[in-house]
């Protein structure tokens, strides 16, 4: 019997189950049919939120993820099915009208489909929740056929063969490659990064162009693009970009990542950057070698020359073209070539004062409507239809003793005269420049001019006008050109600015650097320069007059009519004169100089530089103050009421300064003065050079205690004629002077130590200070008896070092304690 039941419960396992399974989809027709379309309208819903972050992404120049790009097609194929089953119900549900509906074996079919459409549409649903759609597109650096031309000649192979050598050396870290302005760096660095891209040597290389003023955002941005980083997940500090990017250089050990900065005109800090030391390897390149090797401790550098002149010409044919089939022209080119070979590419504007000037001429005269004339160049004038079709001409040192009386040059744009010797020039005629009415640029250099040609005023169209270094007498003429924009006068030799100036109420840069006769300015005349922008007057006019009626020269209350200054260099010997509501707030470089003891000086080429003498407290409150907010070289003379350089003059820590001169003070007793507070942020983050001179009542450089890296970027610190400073540092400080090179103390009568331990600090006879030290001058200290001393010593009012107990710890001055203290220069007297 038990036998029976379990052959029975078999037969119905094995045909009525599957009876009922198959009547279970017929009867299941409607709702699984109902259930498609709520689950397609929800995948047609996610279909499109990808597509809308792909569609974002694509238009933001990303690249879509491959396993979103395969979701999408199997998302439109589960489409297409469903799409397939709804028509045949549509169908249906119209023959039913009719009288003609499924069938049951129909019905099933068409719910069995319907449910394996559900379970697809669940699958993929499950599929699509995606964290990214996109990454972005690797940056690809272009090379252009010029360039690529330029790489074949044997002077260059050479010296890229040698850098691609010195990549593949893993005990070099950073390379550097110097040479002049247009030899080809740039050119050279690309096509490195190609080749090594080419070659597999590095997985990924980036290059950042750094310029004469640095922007570090911009920099970091450049090298992230390149690495396909998003900097916009970190923070928008410097230093939250800086960390992400250091980052995602060495988080991955196994690949070899280049950096390449071009264009470095000073020292630049790579940690700054987030450009680790170790874990990549960086080239830079620069004009200057010794920034390569002093400033950013390159470990090999190679010097990139000018082509020699079968080079030079090589390259001058290949850019000229059919142009020099032209027999004359092709003589003429051959004398051009020699005369700026050297140059690497074929300069595309025409820019007064740099190198790019004299490689502008290679194939100009003909194909651009451009003629020049230097001592190598052509003799003689061309003839008058050809000069009429020029749109620049330039006249270069050439020994010419006269002029056409005219120029019939209807299209002429650019115009530059620069004479061969001013003592002895040649004259301008009075109707030269009649026939060049659409003159935009005029640069008339090293020329001497009791009165401008009188034809100038014809030059109505003119926009800049440079008169640099020469010796002029009447130029009110210069009144007329009411189009003006661009007045330069560098280096000229004139006693007065004409009142006519004043008119010129176009002009947005007047430039009168370095005219050291220049005595007068008239009153009212800058004033009225309401769209001046940049206005330069260092090293030139002092003769600055208060404000008041019937005033003979200018007055500094004229500057507060410039609303749109953004630039201004100035020398104001008498603080005195300093208006009490003049508000610099919108300028963005500046170099001014406030007292009688400046000399006026660019050694550094600061953007924003202030050097200041100051009678009273209240001359820093005159709008000068808020100048020190970004400033980066800052020199003090005598300022009084002053007793702290921070807090009382920043508040922040001066954040950009790059070098202070602190001299000549009675009042100022500490540096830094953090009594009763705490800050959070570093003190002279970026600080190189650090001076202190007769400094009579100095007692600390800090008072208080500062965060552990304030300092860090310190190369050079000088102490001279400080009476009271009984150490130079305390040992926080002095752990954090790691790139410190250069340190001079002279004529300090009562210090008694370099370094002094703080109170609680924990002895460590295996600390080490100022790693980097190279140079080192103690001079005429007569109390010094230590390098390192502890606060268990006591240094008394005179400056005598008193040991507690036997036990105490010192550096003897001279004592070589390895690692601690060993520069390789020193001088003690």
């Amino acid at each position: 019997m038990e036998i029976v039941i379990k052959i029975a419960a078999k037969v119905v396992e094995y045909t009525v189950a599957p009876v009922v399974q198959w009547l279970g989809y017929s009867f299941r027709y409607s709702s699984n049919m109902e259930n498609v379309k709520k689950k397609e309208e929800k995948l047609q819903g996610a279909r499109e939120r990808v597509l809308h972050s792909a569609d974002a992404a694509i238009n933001n120049a990303e690249k879509i993820e491959t396993d979103v790009n395969r979701w999408l097609e199997n998302v439109d194929f589960i489409m297409g099915k469903v799409k397939e089953v709804i028509e045949v119900e549509e169908k249906v549900k119209m023959r039913c009208s009719n009288g003609a509906c499924l069938n049951l074996k129909q019905r099933h079919q068409q719910s069995k489909k319907a449910k394996k459409i559900l379970q697809d549409i669940e699958d993929v649903l499950q599929n699509g929740k995606f964290d990214k759609v996109s990454c972005r597109a690797a940056s690809q650096e272009i090379v252009t056929t010029s360039s690529t031309d330029y790489m074949t000649f044997e002077s260059r192979m050479s010296t890229m063969n040698q850098l691609m050598e010195t990549l593949r050396d893993s005990n070099i870290n950073i390379i550097g490659v110097w040479g002049m302005a247009g030899v080809g760096k740039s050119t050279l660095v690309r096509e490195v990064a190609k080749k090594v891209k080419e070659e597999r040597l590095f997985d990924e290389v980036a290059i950042a162009i750094v310029k004469q003023n640095p922007d570090q955002r911009r920099i970091q941005g450049e090298i992230a693009d390149k690495l396909d980083l998003d900097l916009q997940l970190a923070k928008e500090t410097l230093s939250g970009r800086a960390d992400l990017l250091r980052e995602r250089l060495t988080q991955d050990k196994n690949k070899k990542i280049l950096i390449i900065l071009d264009d470095i005109w000073e020292k630049l800090d790579l940690d700054e950057i987030g450009i680790p030391r170790q874990g990549c390897k960086v080239v830079v390149t620069s004009r200057d070698r010794d920034i390569l090797s002093s400033q950013m401790d390159t470990e090999k550098d190679f010097g990139l020359y000018v082509l020699p002149k079968e080079e030079a010409w090589s390259l001058f044919e290949k850019f000229s073209g059919d142009s020099l089939k032209d027999s004359n022209l092709r003589s003429r080119a051959i004398e051009v070539s020699t005369a700026c070979a050297d140059t690497p590419g074929i300069s595309e504007y025409f820019q007064m004062h740099d190198l790019a000037h004299d490689a502008a001429l290679l194939i100009a005269y003909k194909t651009q409507n451009m003629l020049m004339m230097r001592d190598e160049g052509p003799v003689e004038w061309p003839e008058e239809d050809d000069i009429k079709m020029c749109t620049r001409i330039s006249i270069l040192e050439r020994d010419i003793h006269e002029l056409p009386d005219k120029l019939e040059c209807p299209d002429l744009r650019c115009l530059y005269v620069w004479a061969k010797d001013r003592d002895h020039p040649f004259t301008i005629p009075d109707t030269f420049f009649k026939g060049m009415t659409k003159l935009k640029v005029l640069d008339l250099t090293y020329m001497r001019f009791s009165s401008l040609p009188s034809s100038l005023n014809c030059l109505t169209n003119l926009q800049t006008l440079c008169l640099d270094q020469c010796v002029l007498e009447d130029i009110s003429l210069i009144g007329e050109l009411k189009n003006l924009e661009i007045l330069s006068l560098i280096y000229s030799q004139f006693k007065q600015l004409p009142s006519g100036i004043g008119l010129l109420t176009r002009l947005r840069m007047l430039d009168l650097s370095n005219c050291t006769k220049l005595e007068v300015i008239p009153p009212n005349v800058l004033s009225r320069l309401i769209r001046l922008e940049e206005l330069y007057v260092g090293n030139s006019f002092t003769q600055w007059e208060v404000e008041r009626l019937n005033n003979e020269r200018a007055s500094l209350a004229e500057l507060k009519h410039l609303s749109q200054l953004t630039t201004l260099e100035v020398h104001i010997p008498d603080a005195n004169i300093l208006p009490k509501d003049l508000i610099f707030e919108k300028l963005k470089r500046y170099k001014i100089f406030i007292g009688d003891v400046w000399d006026w000086s660019d050694k550094h080429g600061n953007s924003r530089a202030l050097k200041l003498k100051l009678n009273t407290s209240f001359q820093l409150e005159s709008g000068i103050k808020l100048l020190l907010n970004g400033i980066e070289d800052l020199c003090l003379d005598e300022l009084k009421g002053v007793k702290s350089i921070i807090y009382e003059l920043d508040t922040e820590g001066f954040q950009q300064l790059k070098r202070l001169y602190v001299q000549n003070n009675v009042e100022i007793k500490y540096i830094i003065d953090l009594r009763g507070l705490v800050i959070d942020y570093i003190v002279f983050p970026v600080l190189e050079i650090f001076s202190l001179k007769n400094m009579n009542n100095l007692e600390e450089i800090c008072h208080g205690q500062l965060p552990f890296t304030s300092f860090r970027n310190l190369r050079i610190v000088k102490v001279e004629h400080c009476e009271k400073l009984k150490f130079a540092f305390s040992s926080s400080i002095a752990k954090g002077l790691s790139q410190l090179q250069e340190l001079e103390i002279r004529e300090c009568s009562i210090m008694g130590a370099i370094v002094i331990k703080e109170a609680g600090e924990v002895e460590d006879r295996d600390m080490i200070l100022l790693p980097q030290l190279r140079h080192l001058v103690l001079h005429r200290l007569p109390k010094l008896m230590s390098f390192l001393s502890t606060q268990k010593s006591v240094i008394n009012d005179v400056g005598e070092i008193i040991p507690e107990c036997d036990l105490d710890f010192h550096m003897p001055i001279l004592l070589d304690q390895g690692s601690i203290f060993a520069p390789s220069k020193f001088a003690t007297k």
